[in-house]
């Protein structure tokens, strides 16, 4: 007898980045899907950001030589899953791509992977599908780029460390207060009525604002979790297309930890403020 799969959505989230034109940092990620295994995907959904308005001028003409390369990508992939490439005609960050990927979204399950954060292993995505369908709780399974120890948001308080642990399922994950933007599995109807109404119009990158707002009371909401178990290695690499590893000196590091403490300070206030509405208008519904 054939095994049922359920049915998944990709979604490859891109942006410009430096090493356009170029497009092997997304062909290595789009390669990097054959490590999925027991699975039935749908669509691949590789939905491109505008670049941001005060971009240099180099950045938006490689991005705009880059797009004339990327569709001829699809060619290589159409034989195992449909590949829609899609462009967005203004900036809108990683919550506004998010938002435009999914109006294109017909499956409940989604996987979110950026665009320089290919597989590195094999992992059964049936079982983790299977195991989200029984136990409602976890919402949010994060694919860590790191080994599973307590490091960086996983550890950045005591509630933190002693929340992170393994869960008694099959397969293991591990319970975490860490909501990231890294490669993900979750469910159209989890941005839709969790992180998208949470965030709001900001402009940001998701985690911005959840990861600031998660604690033991709202895991209940973000249910979040990393696939593996304690000291596991990591499933994903950082290609690092942007070149965030490039430290900041002097004056500029400063100005720029301080801009962070700003916009965070900002994306907390907004975000507690909706996710206040959100629950209340839940708690109305329910004493209807």
């Amino acid at each position: 007898m054939k095994k049922s799969f359920k049915k998944l959505t990709v979604i490859v989230l891109c942006h410009p980045i430096e090493s356009h034109p170029n497009t092997q940092i997304v062909q290595t990620t789009l390669k990097s899907l054959s490590y999925l295994k027991e699975v039935e995907i749908e669509a691949v959904i590789v939905s491109h950001d505008y670049p941001r308005i005060f971009a240099s001028k180099t950045l938006k003409h490689n991005y705009m030589e880059y797009r004339k390369r990327i569709g001829r990508i699809g060619i290589e992939f159409e034989k195992k899953y449909q590949v829609r490439i899609m462009f967005a005609r203004k900036f809108g960050h990683l919550v506004g791509n998010i938002r435009h990927a999914l109006s294109q979204v017909s499956t409940d399950y989604i996987l979110l992977v950026q665009q320089d954060m290919p597989f590195v292993r094999e992992t059964n995505i049936h079982e983790l599908l299977e195991l989200m369908e029984r136990e409602p709780q976890i919402k949010h399974v994060r694919f860590n780029k790191n080994q599973n120890i307590r490091r960086g948001w996983d550890a950045g308080s005591a509630e933190r460390k002693n929340f992170y642990s393994e869960t008694n399922t099959d397969p293991k994950l591990i319970q975490t207060l860490a909501w990231s933007d890294e490669n993900h599995l979750t469910t159209k109807k989890y941005y839709e009525q969790v992180v998208l109404p949470i965030v709001g119009k900001l402009k940001t990158f998701p985690e911005s604002v959840l990861n600031q707002l998660s604690n033991e009371e709202t895991h209940s909401l973000f249910g979040t979790h990393i696939v593996g178990q304690l000291n596991e290695a990591p499933l994903i690499n950082h290609l690092d297309g942007s070149l965030s590893n490039v430290q900041r000196i002097g004056i500029d590091a400063k100005l720029n930890r301080l801009r962070r403490r700003i916009l965070w300070s900002l994306y907390y206030r907004v975000g507690k403020k909706n996710l206040r509405q959100m629950l209340r208008k839940e708690k109305e519904k329910c004493n209807e």
